[in-house]
């Protein structure tokens, strides 16, 4: 590993050259204030075991150090970053806390981006102090967790690829830290493709997981990586009810069944299976989980990202059962969001996610056959405040999915000209919003505005085939099948039908009773929560045997 880019970080800031007696001064300049003014972290049982080094006397830094890093991989960032800060509160210059730190602030939209840049000038610093003088120096901590500094540096300075290289060198270099043996692989691992099938270097990060997990089929943490390995894979890829589904019913079985993170994967895993009774237990178990620790943590409902996911995956399930009014409720607990800091993850969830629920619930209404529904989804649509210059951009995507209800209503309604109008007015604000995306990365909902220009991308296509007549038709809905996005932990999907369930309306609408069965069977392993599809296929096949 070179340590060009980090001799740079430490030119570039005056914090790097402080000596190791300030570690006081640099706790409080890498902990958030809304963090330190919550209660001290409990310690969480079921989650894993780790065997990272730390390099203290204090026993309880190294309880908090370690849960740090089990959270984080349990994907609960916040709790981690509050387990890494009580170390330092003990023992300010623990070099593997700041580490956690770090990692605890890498998503590059993190609104503390300024406590993360603290946190690796004083993370380098710590690595390259030396005790002793001239010749007789020596660096102060040992290698292992210097290495560790280095190659999360590297992660952040260099980018994933080069980061990931540098954690691979340090799994060959370490063999025995199962931290290591975990985060090489996953880190390196690749993609599929469009048919389901994984690169080479996915199956070979799945195999190498599998292998760790092989050796400690009861350790959460592992479990966990596996499991994160193939739950959010293609539809066609994994089988997520044999291959995925047992792992996370086992996180919560093996004592794991007061942590909320873990309720949360079993959820998402049961709802990409289709089992959704599970999936709204586990989801319920979450919520109540999340609100004890807010409660007993006194966190505010900007630092509660996991309350407020599990809130909305909790609503999505509930809609997806067929129960409006329970979704509504939990609709309206989510709107609390509203309330939480404008720069953070929370409060990007509102504005950019909350208000488009039930949009896409009505425009889920509409691909199953209820046309008046597009009324209700215009009527639905945020209020465009065209006094507030900082919701422009918000504004815009507001417009593009009012022409895009228009576009359908007017179709409805026989008025060609007017729906061919909205439809190029979607079709040159999905430009623009395409254009202007680069401008506003690294804001806290850049990921969300990615998904609602992908989710218009799909609606649009969808409506030309529906416009487009049957002669090609085909096309425009296999554009829209292509553009699907894949199920994600983080986020709840904002299309809510598997565009192959309009492939096979269409299939249907042409007579090829046979092709369309197929179809619907595949929007189902797409999305097996969508009774519109199951619906279509049953009768399809209860037709075609008779």
């Amino acid at each position: 590993m070179k340590l060009g880019s980090f001799k740079m970080l430490l030119l570039m800031s005056a914090l790097a050259s402080s000596l190791l007696a300030q570690g006081n001064k640099y706790v409080e300049s890498v902990v958030a204030p809304s963090v330190r003014a919550m209660t001290t972290p409990k310690m969480w049982d079921g989650i894993g075991e780790i065997n990272v080094p730390i390099s203290t006397n204090d026993e309880l830094v190294q309880k908090h150090v370690r849960q740090g890093f089990l959270l984080l991989h349990a994907q609960w960032d916040l709790e981690a970053y509050r387990h890494f800060a009580a170390a330092l509160e003990r023992e300010p210059d623990c070099l593997m806390a700041y580490c956690g730190v770090v990692l605890s602030l890498i998503h590059p939209d993190h609104e503390w981006k300024d406590y993360r840049a603290r946190a690796i000038n004083r993370m380098v610093t710590l690595a390259e102090h030396k005790t002793g003088e001239g010749g007789d120096a020596v660096f102060t901590f040992p290698t292992n967790e210097r290495d560790y500094a280095l190659a999360i540096g590297s992660l952040v300075v260099s980018g994933l690829d080069v980061g990931a290289e540098s954690f691979n060198n340090l799994k060959e270099k370490y063999p025995n830290d199962i931290q290591l043996s975990l985060l090489a692989p996953f880190l390196n691992r690749g993609r599929y493709n469009v048919f389901g099938n994984a690169s080479m270097k996915q199956e070979k990060a799945v195999e190498e997981i599998k292998a760790v997990l092989d050796k400690n089929p009861k350790n959460p943490m592992v479990i966990n990586f596996y499991m994160m390995t193939l739950v959010e894979a293609p539809h066609n890829a994994v089988d997520q009810k044999e291959e995925v589904l047992p792992y996370a019913k086992k996180l919560v079985e093996q004592g794991g069944e007061n942590f909320p993170c873990w309720q949360m994967a079993r959820g998402f895993a049961a709802w990409r299976a289709g089992e959704m009774e599970l999936a709204l237990d586990s989801y319920l178990k979450a919520v109540s989980l999340y609100e004890a620790w807010k409660k007993e943590s006194k966190a505010h409902i900007s630092d509660s990202d996991g309350l407020v996911r599990a809130y909305s995956f909790l609503a999505i399930v509930h809609y997806q059962m067929g129960n409006q009014k329970m979704a509504d409720a939990v609709m309206a607990k989510l709107n609390l969001a509203k309330d939480a800091r404008k720069t953070s993850a929370v409060y990007a969830y509102h504005d950019w996610r909350y208000d488009m629920m039930k949009v896409n619930m009505s425009l889920a209404a509409v691909a199953d056959g209820d046309k008046a529904a597009i009324k209700t989804m215009l009527k639905q649509l945020p209020k465009i405040n065209s006094q507030d210059k900082s919701k422009a951009l918000v504004n815009k995507v507001i417009k593009a999915y009012q022409a895009f209800g228009l576009a359908k209503d007017h179709f409805y309604n026989g008025k060609m000209e007017e729906s061919n109008k909205m439809s190029l007015l979607l079709g040159k604000l999905g430009v623009e919003l395409m254009e202007s995306q680069a401008e506003h990365r690294g804001k806290p909902y850049y990921s969300h505005l990615l998904i609602l220009i992908q989710s218009l991308k799909v609606y649009r296509a969808e409506m030309l085939a529906e416009v487009a007549g049957d002669e090609v038709a085909y096309g425009f809905y296999q554009e829209a099948i292509d553009k699907q996005l894949m199920a994600n932990r983080y986020f709840p999907p904002s299309v809510l039908y598997p565009l192959e369930y309009k492939l096979g309306q269409y299939y249907e609408r042409k007579g090829d009773l046979k092709k369309a069965r197929e179809t619907y069977k595949i929007a189902i392993q797409r999305l097996p929560s969508h009774r519109g599809a199951k619906a279509a296929y049953d009768r399809l096949m209860q037709l075609l045997e008779e």
